[in-house]
């Protein structure tokens, strides 16, 4: 089974409810986590411009013929990998990226407003495993 890395804002509370949100649907425990401010993230030496967008990213097929997909292309594949009927959603991911990603930058750039700021949370001791420092 292949894992997926998703990276995402440990500050945000939009972000923090998509990680919630895709632990609940991740019924076979395919998706790892890790904040883009931690160890983790600095190991891909993601460019500046990337960091700076505040991107949900996602690293598909981890540790092996890795993929890596930013904004909405990344919540697309998401969506996708969680399968059943979220993969309804996925399928828009192969539409061209610029038609979505506009409102994926509107919300990226409110989200503090919108969800506020978070501390990051210790995970649950049963999924402590799926995230990465």
């Amino acid at each position: 089974m292949n894992k997926h890395l998703v990276f995402y804002d440990g500050r945000c509370g939009l972000c923090d409810r998509i990680v919630q949100f895709i632990l609940s649907k991740d019924r076979e425990g395919r998706f790892l986590f890790a904040p883009l401010e931690g160890e983790t993230a600095k190991k891909y030496h993601f460019p500046p411009k990337v960091k700076d967008a505040d991107s949900l990213i996602l690293i598909e097929n981890l540790g092996s013929d890795e993929r890596i997909y930013l904004f909405s292309k990344a919540a697309f594949r998401i969506f996708w990998h969680l399968g059943g009927v979220w993969r309804l959603f996925g399928w828009l991911g192969f539409f061209p990226g610029f038609i979505f990603n506009w409102a994926y930058h509107l919300i990226a750039h409110l989200r503090y407003r919108l969800f506020g700021k978070v501390v990051c949370k210790i995970p649950d001791p049963d999924l402590k495993d799926r995230f990465l420092p």
